[in-house]
C-alpha cells in the first residue's frame, strides 16, 4: 500500500495548491514581497517589545524582593553586638591602637548596617 503513495515531497496537505507549500522545490526559490517582508519585521518587533517588557518587570520585581530581603536582614542585625567592638571600645580613651582597630571596623561596616550608627555614637561618648 506504502508503494502507491506518491513521494512526501510531492503530498499535498488538504486544500493547499500544488507550487506553494515548503515541500515544493520552488518554494524556496520564491522571494518574498515587501509586504511579507514589512509585516515579518513587525511582528518581530512586536515579539521583541514583549520580551523586552517582560525582562523589565521580572527585573524589577527581583530588586523589590532583593530589597525587601535585604531590609529584614538589617533589621535583624539591629540589636545583635559585634565582639571585636565591644571588647575594644573599653579602650578607646587610653589606647590609640585600639581607637584605630575600631574606627576601621565600625567604617567597615555596609552604609544601611544600623549598628554602625549606634557604634560611632557610643565612640564619641567614650571619646569625650
Amino acid at each position: 500500500m506504502c508503494g502507491t503513495l506518491p513521494p512526501l515531497k510531492y503530498r499535498l496537505r488538504a486544500g493547499e495548491q500544488r507550487g506553494i507549500g515548503p515541500w515544493e522545490a520552488s518554494y524556496f526559490k520564491r522571494q518574498p514581497t515587501s509586504d511579507e517582508i514589512r509585516h515579518d519585521l513587525e511582528e518581530l518587533q512586536a515579539l521583541c517589545d514583549q520580551m523586552v517588557a517582560e525582562a523589565r518587570r521580572r527585573q524589577e520585581d527581583f530588586e523589590q524582593r532583593r530589597r525587601a530581603a535585604r531590609r529584614a536582614e538589617m533589621e535583624a542585625l539591629t540589636d545583635v553586638p559585634i565582639p571585636a567592638i565591644e571588647r575594644l571600645m573599653s579602650r578607646v580613651r587610653t589606647d590609640p591602637d585600639a581607637r584605630q582597630q575600631v574606627i576601621s571596623l565600625i567604617e567597615g561596616l555596609d552604609c544601611d548596617d544600623p549598628r554602625k550608627r549606634r557604634y560611632r555614637t557610643m565612640l564619641a561618648n567614650r571619646l569625650m
